[in-house]
């Protein structure tokens, strides 16, 4: 007498299963490897010091395009902070407070994961003075 509420489970469940959702299994590359470029893509190998590589120009974009919404943004051409810990890009918007975007690291390949996101976006008047020097050199992100 105990089998029979399992076997009513069982045939409910077969009966229930086409409403189960299906999970593909993951697919697994075979393609090579791309080329050795010293373990950096080959579209930031030959970015200046001084100047964003194209992971780190999206990111100001995108920062840009959330700051600002749709107005006409630009961000600095080069950093306005290089160093050791931190490298700063400035964005601006008419009208708007300046923000300084500030990696604790470079930004060599194609996509910043979570993990590696700890950019710091500042807004305080202290911390974006260098945005408002005088000759700074910008370029349109919008």
């Amino acid at each position: 007498m105990r089998r029979l509420p399992l076997v009513g489970l069982a045939l409910c469940l077969a009966g229930c299963a086409p409403d189960l959702p299906v999970v593909a299994a993951p697919r697994v590359s075979t393609a090579a490897p791309p080329a050795d470029t010293g373990g950096k893509p080959a579209a930031a190998t030959d970015v200046p010091p001084d100047r964003p590589t194209p992971t780190e120009a999206a990111y100001a974009r995108d920062t840009a395009r959330l700051l600002y919404g749709r107005a006409a943004s630009e961000r600095s051409a080069t950093f306005v902070v290089a160093g050791p810990d931190e490298w700063s890009l400035c964005l601006r918007a008419p009208g708007k407070r300046p923000a300084l975007i500030v990696f604790a690291r470079r930004f060599r390949s194609e996509a910043i994961s979570q993990v590696e996101d700890d950019v710091e976006i500042r807004r305080r008047a202290a911390d974006t003075g260098a945005c408002r020097k005088a000759g700074m050199a910008w370029i349109s992100v919008s």
